[in-house]
């Protein structure tokens, strides 16, 4: 299992909030700005309701009021019958205040959660990229995989409800006021009949939301790891009919993650329907003691219709703060993995945008030992050897012997134990200040073909000329690589040439055409420094013969390293040298 931090709630926020820009920073203080402002149009809207219901209920009484004077004086009121209107124009726009600064609440609170969300899950996408080859010999993808997709809607979900909850609290707290303002004992009971309710939920539920939220992040990552497993096997699967078999696996997961994503909804919206019945009854039994004890009055109708009014809009806005708090619990665990990546040191970008480094003499390797791990035993033991400009140079060995490790550090991928690296005298892994960028420049120098080879869906072009804009690719140097990969007459046979797809992972093309795009677009890179792992192990020897004469002379200078599994694929190599699998030592033929 991952190791993985346990953040608490409170420190989960304060990290992400560390880690947002000032311009989103200060949005967020925008948006409290808004919600104190909307906070305060609930109280006009809510408190506007007892002098409109007094004013319909009975103008002339409201007529002899002093306090109004100055508004009947202002809209040239000429009688308690004509007050009406006015009465209904102020009310309304109270309420129409109240709803648009809602509205603009909302609306701010989706954009920014969304800004923020899509930052945050980039942010963990990017810094996984930055990290060193080790960490990603001990990650499975589907933890990044999972963080960068599901996972951020799980952050999206904590930053939104942060927010709703600030804003809900603020407009209860409004609305209890107003509440208190239009009758002290009849606010102070309901208040205590609904908080203890909550708060008594929110204790009881806590443990179940949080355990379930943990649980959901976790299935979310197994979730796509059956299906990277599912889509990777897929020839076996077929072969094999055991669709049924990875099916039920999967369906065990999503059915239970869904569950528990089924469980938390309901534990975050059954109170409103419960307390929404309660709050009708109170009201029903407050009006029945009112009338019973005073009769009926148009103070006491006037009084119980404005508090049903300002209840019925507190009422929704305790069960938002209620389902908030819920999904935020529910979400924090989702969040938390997310805060793992975007935490991650990631290197200086003035050392990425380094040049690549223009290799002059030779590659030396003094004493070098290897293992993936202190417990472990030794992949590579005590290997000496100089690589000079324009060799090529190839390694054999049975697998597992540690022939793409040698490489790996050769490269600059992994480090060794023991021992070290020296490019033209330089020390590969030295730590100093003044070269701390080297191991960066000395990666852009390489271009490295593996045995298996990554490809987009998209055309031949992108894949060759890969990671380069389209405004930006050089074709001639395109066609000269597929010609010297031995491309070119098989993509210029196709419908669209070098703008045909060539289908997802060049599923519509046989290995040594994959093979031969890798080969193209490490020559379109224009490294001085070629490095072949098995890279030619689907080609047929003439192809694999024409290809390397086609290399050597295209460029006299390039050094070629090269990892075959037969002698055969060797043959143009200066030097020839066998990794024995038992003493992890290397041998010249």
């Amino acid at each position: 299992m991952d190791n993985e931090k346990d953040f608490k709630l409170i420190s989960l926020i304060k990290e992400f909030f560390k880690y947002l820009s000032l311009h989103r920073k200060r949005q967020l203080l925008i948006i409290l700005v808004v919600i104190l402002i909307s906070a305060f149009s609930e109280f006009l809207a809510v408190g506007a309701v007892l002098p409109f219901l007094e004013v319909v209920s009975n103008p002339s009484e409201y007529w002899q009021n002093q306090n109004i004077q100055f508004f009947i004086r202002i809209f040239n009121i000429e009688s308690p019958d004509k007050m009406i209107i006015p009465a209904t124009f102020i009310f309304s726009l109270a309420v129409i205040f109240s709803a648009l600064m809602r509205l603009s609440n909302i609306w701010l609170q989706y954009y920014v959660t969304a800004k923020i969300a899509s930052e945050m899950s980039c942010e963990a996408y990017k810094n996984s990229l930055y990290q060193d080859y080790e960490y990603y010999l001990k990650l499975n993808s589907s933890k990044t995989i999972a963080a960068s997709t599901s996972q951020s809607l799980a952050l999206y979900t904590l930053v939104g409800n942060i927010l709703n909850l600030i804003g809900f609290l603020f407009i209860s707290i409004t609305l209890y006021l107003t509440l208190f303002f239009i009758s002290l004992q009849t606010a102070l009971l309901s208040s205590f009949i609904f908080i203890f309710a909550y708060v008594f939920l929110a204790k009881y539920l806590q443990p179940k939301i949080s355990f379930n939220g943990k649980l959901i992040a976790n299935l979310t990552q197994k979730q796509i790891k059956l299906i990277q497993e599912g889509l990777g096997s897929i020839r076996d699967i077929l072969l094999d009919s055991n669709q049924e078999f990875y099916s039920n696996i999967y369906r065990d997961t999503d059915l239970t993650m869904r569950m528990r994503l089924a469980q938390n909804s309901f534990f975050s919206t059954f109170p409103r329907y419960t307390f929404e019945a309660l709050g009708i009854i109170l009201i029903a039994v407050l009006a029945y003691v009112s009338t019973n004890n005073s009769g009926v009055s148009n103070q006491s109708i006037v009084i119980l219709g404005a508090f049903a009014l300002g209840a019925q809009r507190l009422l929704p806005a305790l069960q938002q703060i209620y389902g908030s708090w819920a999904l935020i619990k529910s979400s924090s665990s989702s969040a938390a993995k997310i805060l793992e990546l975007i935490t991650l040191k990631v290197p200086n970008k003035n050392i990425l945008m380094s040049k690549p480094y223009e290799f002059k003499k030779s590659i030396l390797i003094r004493n070098l030992s290897f293992s993936y791990d202190v417990k472990s035993k030794s992949v590579l033991e005590n290997i000496n050897l100089e690589i000079f400009k324009g060799e090529k140079i190839g390694f054999v060995g049975e697998t597992g012997c540690g022939k793409s490790t040698l490489i790996d550090i050769i490269i600059g991928l992994l480090e060794p134990i023991k021992g070290e690296i020296l490019i033209d005298g330089i020390n590969l892994h030295e730590n100093k200040k003044s070269k701390e960028n080297f191991i960066y420049e000395w990666r852009k120098s390489i271009a490295y073909v593996p045995q298996t080879i990554f490809l987009s869906d998209t055309t031949f072009k992108n894949n060759i000329a890969f990671g380069v804009e389209e405004k930006n690719i050089d074709f001639d140097l395109m066609k000269k690589a597929a010609e010297i990969s031995q491309l070119s007459g098989f993509i210029d046979s196709k419908p669209y040439s070098y703008e045909s797809y060539v289908g997802e992972r060049g599923i519509r093309l046989s290995g040594g055409q994959r093979q031969r795009i890798g080969i193209a677009r490490a020559i379109y890179k224009g490294s001085k420094i070629l490095v072949l792992d098995e890279a030619t192990s689907a080609l047929d020897m003439d192809t694999e013969k024409l290809i390397i004469d086609e290399l050597n002379s295209f460029d006299k200078d390039i050094t070629i390293i090269m990892i075959a599994h037969r002698l055969s694929s060797l043959n143009g190599c200066d030097r020839i040298y066998e990794i024995s699998s038992n003493s992890n030592k290397l041998k010249e033929f």
